[in-house]
């Protein structure tokens, strides 16, 4: 991605005028920097260790010093908004499914979640993680998701999975394996 692309997507001000053009990928894990990349910095020790590792960009929210001229450096407003941005952009060449779900249907399926399911991506609610997961597609997939406002910052088509409420009444535990009750006039014993 040319860096004056990137500075547009992240909603950006370039703060020099680098050497160089473009970027290979854009990482908010550290370790994960390789030359040619753009790197999310949340610290000053980061953006040290990034410029080692041959960053070509650093993207950041607050005030710091350019200390390599050769490089991009891109001061943005919102460090969580710049991030979605990049990966609605990315995740725009997918035909991946989003998918919002209650925090149990969530939990469920990561239990339930084996390898057969590999065309399953499960979002922890952490941007700068599920940004490594979702940086890394390759190919389309499910992804399920509890914040629905971070589905829709990074998607334009987001699917919920409805909750029925049922009215249940009279409800009773018999034991740890049977329970009793009513629901639309028909009462359930001992089930």
């Amino acid at each position: 991605m040319q860096i004056s692309a990137l500075t547009d997507v992240v909603e950006g001000r370039l703060l020099n005028s680098p050497s160089i053009s473009f970027i290979t990928q854009a990482h908010t894990n550290i370790k994960k920097v390789n030359e040619g990349d753009a790197f999310f910095a949340k610290n000053d020790e980061d953006i040290k260790t990034a410029i080692k590792r041959g960053a070509f960009a650093i993207i950041l929210d607050f005030e710091h010093e350019i200390i390599d001229n050769e490089i991009a450096w891109i001061k943005v407003d919102n460090f969580s908004k710049a991030i979605t941005n990049v990966l609605r952009y990315k995740l725009l060449k997918f035909k991946s499914k989003f998918i919002n779900t209650s925090k149990i249907f969530f939990n469920l399926l990561d239990i339930f979640k084996n390898k057969d399911l590999s065309d399953v991506i499960l979002l922890k609610n952490t941007l700068c993680d599920d940004f490594e997961v979702l940086n890394s597609l390759e190919n389309d997939k499910l992804i399920f998701g509890t914040d629905l406002d971070f589905l829709n910052a990074i998607s334009g088509d987001v699917m919920i999975l409805e909750n029925k409420q049922f009215d249940i009444k009279n409800l009773t535990s018999h034991s740890l394996f049977e329970t009793s009750f009513s629901h639309e006039d028909k009462f359930f014993d001992k089930i």
